[in-house]
């Protein structure tokens, strides 16, 4: 191997490194983002059931949750990954708890899947009014 092989050798591996470098960057930035946007729907969420004393909101930094009275909790989480080509798959999931005391007691556990935000609020929502 001569000199001017050894020299694009490195030059093809330092663009490849800021290339990674750059993308693990968008990923951190677009995911940031997303995290934002689940902020600013719980927040909108606390506003909306302000004046709800059996609703409460939970802020966390990865899901929201919303107790209704002690029967019930909505937990909204973001599923974030990103394939080998650099896509972002998300999706955002709500799991629903719930004791049902009448006529027997009886725990019902759900999860439900949601292609975007909103929607997954909207559900949120329904269940609380």
């Amino acid at each position: 191997m001569n000199v001017t092989q050894k020299k694009i050798d490195q030059d093809l591996l330092e663009t490849t490194q800021r290339l990674k470098t750059l993308e693990d960057e968008w990923r951190e930035r677009k995911a940031a983002r997303l995290y934002r946007d689940l902020t600013r729907a719980a927040e909108e969420l606390e506003a909306r059931f302000s004046g709800y004393t059996a609703v409460s909101v939970e802020k966390g930094e990865r899901a929201v949750t919303v107790r209704i009275g002690q029967d019930r909790e909505l937990r909204l989480l973001m599923r974030l990954n990103f394939d080998e080509h650099g896509l972002l798959n998300q999706s955002f999931q709500v799991q629903d708890k719930q004791i049902r005391r009448r006529p027997d007691y009886e725990e019902l556990d759900d999860q439900f899947a949601f292609d975007t935000l909103e929607s997954a609020v909207a559900f949120i929502l329904r269940a609380c009014d």
